[in-house]
């Protein structure tokens, strides 16, 4: 074929496969330097906290992400309370067991509120980062005046939900990534067939 008459999906794919044939060194380079340097981008507090923040942000798998969070904080706040730990540093313990450092962030302002008299469900309900699910619980937990057990019964509750929002996540991927290789495989056909196509029309 004479490349001045090639369609523009094509001549596309035979520029990136010369591209990927002269050039593979600089994608393999640009990808690892890429990685690298988010990582280290990554290892700024500022940043970390803006990216584990924007993970919430993220259609469906962000509210998934939420059910898990109250699952660990829900695990650790009743672990921690049956113990006999205080509530402020139960509070401490809680934020660094969430693994989001954007929540992390938001338990400073847990511990003033609930230092001050204001009660845990309602700082945390605050932060809006949980499922309602949790608030609710703990402020039956807080007008019970329950020795631990409502507790108990919300950390097992929010544990089975995080198994089932894990699985969710994981069955998430599937389709996404069936979809992206079809749009490539279906460009990359499109791109064949094209030329082809135009030939046996000239014909």
């Amino acid at each position: 074929f004479d490349n001045a008459e090639l369609p523009f999906l094509t001549k596309m794919l035979m520029g990136f496969s010369d591209f990927l044939i002269s050039s593979w060194y600089l994608i393999i380079g640009g990808i690892v330097g890429l990685v690298f340097g988010i990582r280290e981008l990554l290892t700024h507090p500022e940043y970390k906290i803006k990216f584990d923040k924007m993970k919430l942000s993220v259609p469906i798998a962000g509210k998934l992400l939420r059910t898990i969070y109250s699952a660990r904080a829900a695990s650790t706040i009743s672990s921690l309370y049956q113990n006999g730990v205080n509530m402020l540093v139960i509070i401490k313990e809680t934020g660094g067991t969430i693994g989001n450092d954007y929540i992390d962030s938001l338990f400073d302002d847990v511990y003033i509120k609930v230092s001050t008299g204001e009660p845990l469900s309602t700082a945390l309900e605050e932060t809006g980062v949980f499922d309602p699910m949790l608030y609710s619980m703990l402020k039956v937990w807080e007008e019970a005046g329950d020795s631990g057990q409502i507790l108990a019964s919300t950390a097992n509750f929010f544990n089975n939900e995080a198994e089932a929002a894990t699985e969710q996540l994981v069955q998430l991927l599937e389709p996404l990534f069936l979809i992206i290789m079809g749009v490539v495989i279906g460009a990359m056909v499109m791109a064949i067939m094209q030329p082809m196509l135009s030939m046996y029309d000239s014909l």
